[in-house]
């Protein structure tokens, strides 16, 4: 070894010997203060308060209900969570309804293995789902389904279905529906 590195070594350690042996500074004391006292009133001193010679009724005693469990055979519908209402749709047919089916299935699935839905935008979803995730796990899409060359699910009209994040477990669909435009009348909403 050279000489310049035993050197520094040596001084490292001197420097850590005298940290060691130093002796402790004492932390500045802060003069505490009494805790203020109020002082001694006599009972016979304070008049009768006319609230205290009402009697008010006994509270009655709130029920011990627990919690209702989330309902997460249907993870798209929050209906558990307060002030959030489940979309009402008119638009959705049978077969739209088997195709949310169908994508509210993959999604449980990921959030069975991931403890949570995956994020972000329709590709980025569909890539986590389709086995670009920590396990490896290839779980879409779709049976019937089609991706488009972005990696984007496609609805059955052939535009991208909107992924909306409700919570870590409740995600919302929309389909922009036969007019293939997002945001109208005819979306089907999940």
């Amino acid at each position: 070894m050279d000489r310049r590195v035993i050197a520094i070594l040596l001084l490292f350690v001197a420097i850590g010997l005298w940290w060691v042996s130093r002796p402790a500074v004492p932390a500045p004391s802060v003069p505490r203060q009494p805790p203020a006292v109020a002082p001694a009133v006599a009972v016979d001193a304070v008049p009768p308060s006319p609230v205290a010679e009402t009697a008010l009724p006994a509270a009655e005693p709130i029920p011990k209900t627990p919690p209702k469990p989330r309902d997460l055979t249907h993870p798209l519908v929050p209906s558990t969570i307060p002030g959030v209402t489940a979309p009402v749709n008119s638009n959705i047919d049978a077969a739209s309804s088997i195709d949310f089916d169908k994508i509210s299935a993959m999604l449980r699935d990921y959030r069975t293995l991931f403890g949570e839905n995956p994020v972000g935008t329709n590709a980025e979803i569909m890539t986590a789902i389709m086995g670009k995730n920590s396990k490896g796990a290839m779980l879409g899409p779709p049976e019937g389904q089609s991706l488009n060359e972005e990696q984007e699910l496609l609805d059955r009209w052939g535009t991208p279905v909107f992924f909306h994040q409700l919570t870590a477990d409740l995600m919302e669909l929309r389909s922009a529906g036969p007019d293939r435009t997002l945001w109208t009348a005819d979306d089907i909403v999940r």
